[in-house]
């Protein structure tokens, strides 16, 4: 290529001049170039006009043999590279079909098929593993075409491929049979189109890969992901879906043709894909599986909640993929739903009861602390749960000897009326404990139940009791009593008439005996006679009255509602009280000051007479005691007793003047058994009882107001058609 080129060099006219020069003889030069000396010469003008010829044309002619001698050199270095640039192109031809020789080589050593055609389709070239896998020999094929060597049907594939590669240069891959001595197989066309200077196709290469045994491999595998009854995929890098089971596609209502490639937004709402999306990115940095639990929204819009489990892989080409497994848990979160509500429930029943729970496993730490054991204990339960039971609850040595029974049995033990105090309160509670062996647990349940108001009521009972027999004695007592005293009065009237009584049988007996009746009446007049027996009569009445009224208050009757006149009432328990012996032996209740404000046109009051005024004595009797017991009682003791009707209620007010109660034990007051005198000095029912009879069987009210230092005052609230409590 390079001696053409090189040769055409020489075709300009400067070197036609000289190579037609070169190739004159040499001594041919000099009469062209030199002319002729004349023979004669007229003048020496002439001569020198010759002398200046010929040295012109001796100049010519040196010149043309300077350039001549430039032009040989010249040649022969251009001669030189001529040859050198004959020999590299030698060199790179023989190169060239050396390299050659090694591609062919190698394509005839690839186990992959390898073909060449022209734009007719006619094969060019082939290695020996095309002409194997069609089971032709070379000459057969070459200059042939696939419709000479495949069924019509099959060639018309190819020949679509080619001609869609003679339209649109580049490349193209697709997969077609072939048939094969061991029956049809399935094979991967890859074909790149050549193209010559002037854009046109010269040449199509193919390659040819049997993928018959991986689509089997493929297919088994697709058999056992969708064999696999829990939702499987596989996702790309890009969270694209690349690989979906039949199980997956059931359980979103997508086909496997909508889901591949495509990634969760095209699929599930935003919140939801979201989510995916994210994991899928975490768990694609992560070398463990990742699990977490989510919801799924199905083609058809129903949600589910799903359990999902994510793992990376890696290919031979260091692709990353993720494969997923959903599980879903719906009915398990459902479960999982209604179980946290039951213990919800549970909890909240166990610690709406007004007993205490405490539940404690085997080495006694705690498992269950409910609001009640709170309120004894003063420990709330997320500081109690998992502690030692010793360590958090102060009564646990009243609990110790029942649990340890317990677990040695297997059977509940009981306790009775233990007491604890709790502040300033004395409670008496009934303590169980039940031995718990079920579902693996072991363990003990403590319940332990405030029984104030039971020891009360069985307080009160034998208060009853005592009361009623001491009615009981008291009416015996009374009858005793009344019959000397009724001889007493008798005989005092018969004094009286016999001995002030101007009768007729009076004059006439003072006559027998000698006396005057003026000057027996002189004389009974300076003795006092008169007085000492009015005195014994009123004393006798009294005495008869107050006989009456006891046996009365203590007499039992049959508890029933009656009109009750309010004003008459407290008149009569006012009397009651100033008769009362406890009172009468710490002072004289006639020095109390009683200020009674009950207007006598207040509504009747439907009420059980005999309880209301029990709840008076016992608040006069209260109030006498503190007042008489006061040292810094500066003022006369004084009550004062007001009434108003309130609408449907009826309201009494009893106040007194003297210490007063301090509010720190205002609201124990009504406590059973609560007392602020000495042991022996106060039973601790009288306000217990009364709050009793006022709320529960009246269904009314009662509260104390109070300051310390400024007296108190009790305010009893009751409707005035007697209701009681249900």
């Amino acid at each position: 290529m390079m001696a053409p080129r090189l040769r055409s060099q020489q075709s300009s006219p400067f070197r036609r001049i000289t190579g037609f020069a070169r190739r004159l003889p040499g001594r041919a030069l000099s009469p062209l170039l030199l002319p002729a000396q004349p023979a004669c010469a007229a003048s020496s003008g002439g001569n020198l006009t010759a002398l200046s010829g010929w040295l012109v044309a001796a100049g010519l002619s040196a010149l043309v043999g300077i350039l001549l001698f430039k032009e040989r050199k010249h040649s022969r270095r251009i001669e030189s590279q001529q040859d050198q640039s004959d020999k590299k192109l030698s060199q790179l031809q023989l190169l060239l079909n050396l390299e050659r020789n090694k591609l062919v080589s190698l394509i005839e050593a690839l186990p992959l098929p390898v073909y060449s055609k022209d734009p007719q389709g006619l094969y060019l070239f082939c290695n020996q593993a095309f002409c194997d896998y069609l089971q032709h020999p070379r000459e057969q094929i070459i200059g042939r075409s696939a419709y000479d060597l495949l069924p019509h049907d099959l060639a018309d594939i190819h020949s679509r491929a080619d001609q869609q590669l003679a339209e649109k240069a580049g490349r193209i891959c697709y997969q077609a049979s072939l048939p094969h001595a061991t029956g049809m197989r399935e094979v991967l066309f890859n074909k790149s189109a050549h193209l010559g200077r002037d854009g046109k196709l010269r040449e199509i290469f193919g390659l040819m890969t049997d993928i018959t045994d991986l689509n089997n491999s493929q297919i088994f595998l697709s058999n056992i992901l969708n064999a696999i009854s829990y939702p499987v995929f596989v996702k790309d890098d890009q969270s694209r879906y690349q690989v979906v089971n039949q199980a997956l596609n059931d359980f979103v209502g997508y086909t496997r043709e909508e889901m591949l490639g495509k990634t969760d937004f095209d699929l599930y709402p935003q919140r939801e894909a979201q989510r995916f999306t994210t994991t899928d990115q975490l768990a694609l940095q992560e070398q463990e599986p990742i699990s977490y639990e989510s919801t799924i929204t199905s083609k058809q819009g129903s949600a589910a909640r799903i359990n999902v489990r994510k793992k990376v892989f890696k290919d031979n080409s260091g692709s990353r993929y993720l494969v997923g497994v959903y599980h879903d848990v719906t009915s398990l979160y459902q479960a999982r739903e209604k179980m946290a509500s039951l213990q919800t429930l549970l909890y909240s029943i166990i610690d709406s009861m007004p007993s205490l729970i405490i539940a404690i496993d085997i080495l006694e730490q705690v498992t269950q602390w409910n609001h009640r054991a709170e309120e004894f204990s003063g420990v709330s339960a997320a500081e109690a749960i998992g502690k030692q039971l010793a360590d958090v609850f102060p009564f646990h040595a009243d609990l110790e000897p029942l649990i340890a029974k317990a677990l040695e049995t297997a059977q509940a033990q009981h306790r009775q009326k233990a007491r604890w105090q709790v502040g300033e309160r004395q409670h008496f509670v009934d303590i169980i404990s039940y031995p718990l062996s079920a579902g693996g647990l072991e363990g003990v349940v403590i319940r332990a139940d405030n029984v104030d108001e039971r020891v009360r009521m069985e307080e009160m009972m034998i208060f009853t009791e005592k009361m009623v027999s001491i009615g009981s004695l008291a009416a015996g007592m009374a009858h005793e009593i009344n019959n000397p005293l009724a001889i007493m009065i008798q005989n005092a009237q018969v004094l009286h008439n016999r001995l002030l009584e101007r009768l007729p049988k009076n004059d006439a007996v003072a006559e027998e005996c000698g006396i005057g009746f003026e000057q027996l009446q002189q004389y009974l007049e300076a003795r006092n006679i008169s007085t000492t027996l009015d005195s014994i009569l009123q004393s006798g009445a009294r005495a008869s009255k107050i006989v009456a009224d006891m046996v009365n208050f203590a007499q039992r009757r049959v508890s029933c509602y009656s009109p009750c006149r309010l004003a008459a009432l407290v008149k009569q328990t006012l009397a009651l009280a100033a008769s009362d012996f406890d009172l009468k032996k710490k002072y004289n209740f006639r020095d109390v000051e009683i200020e009674v404000d009950v207007p006598p046109e207040l509504p009747t009051l439907h009420c059980e007479t005999d309880q209301i005024q029990q709840v008076l004595l016992n608040l006069l009797r209260n109030g006498a005691q503190s007042m008489a017991e006061n040292p810094r009682q500066q003022q006369p003791p004084k009550f004062t007793i007001r009434a108003r009707a309130m609408g449907n209620r009826m309201r009494l007010e009893v106040s007194d003047n003297g210490p007063g109660i301090d509010e720190k034990i205002q609201k124990q007051i009504f406590d059973p058994f609560f007392s602020t005198r000495p042991v022996g000095t106060g039973t601790g029912l009288g306000l217990a009882a009364s709050y009793f009879i006022v709320t529960e069987k009246h269904g009314g009210s009662i509260r104390v107001e109070s300051e310390s230092g400024k007296g108190s005052r009790f305010i009893i609230e009751l409707p005035l058609t007697g209701q009681p409590h249900e």
